[in-house]
């Protein structure tokens, strides 16, 4: 009998909105996340004479998400996110892959920001029951031992909705 996604698509798909609901449930974002974003805001922009909003709220967002999923400090997520917005910026390009070309980029950026995936995973698994973090992270692993599921794809793509579009155009 197969075990494979499709297979399991029901089974696995509520286990997922089960931990994703944990991590940014309405319950969750009203009585954590909600106050924890507002005195990052006071932090961060209130001493500033000029915010560019865009661009603020897009590094407020990653880094929270990466604090929360992945347990990064502020300057691995702003690393992970150099990486996630080259993926982004040119996700529906001419597939060339040609060292100069905007396909090129956009591999290069999945397979870095995936390597640090990887390497978070890979040094959380080695350092199991010392300083555990309590984070999205830790609970996924707790949740498929034994189960075949690609932790490290299914990190970048709850990435995704944290990350705004790439490139906007203006309208004149």
């Amino acid at each position: 009998m197969p075990d494979g996604f499709i297979d399991n698509k029901g089974t696995v798909h509520r286990y997922l909105r089960n931990l994703v609901l944990n991590l940014i449930g309405s319950h969750k974002l009203k009585n954590n996340h909600i106050s924890e974003i507002d005195l990052n805001i006071r932090k961060r922009w209130a001493v500033q004479d000029e915010v560019d909003v865009k661009e603020a709220s897009e590094i407020m967002l990653i880094t929270f998400m990466a604090k929360k999923m992945l347990g990064c400090d502020e300057q691995k997520a702003l690393e992970f996110r150099k990486h996630y917005k080259a993926f982004m910026d040119g996700f529906v390009c001419f597939p060339i892959y040609l060292l100069s070309c905007l396909f090129t980029v956009v591999i290069q950026g999945r397979k870095k920001a995936m390597n640090m995936i990887k390497d978070i995973l890979e040094e959380r698994k080695s350092s199991t029951g010392k300083g555990k973090k309590e984070d999205f992270l830790d609970d996924i692993l707790g949740e498929v031992v034994g189960k075949k599921i690609h932790v490290c794809n299914l990190l970048y793509c709850l990435f995704h909705p944290s990350c705004p579009p790439g490139r906007t155009r203006q309208h004149s």
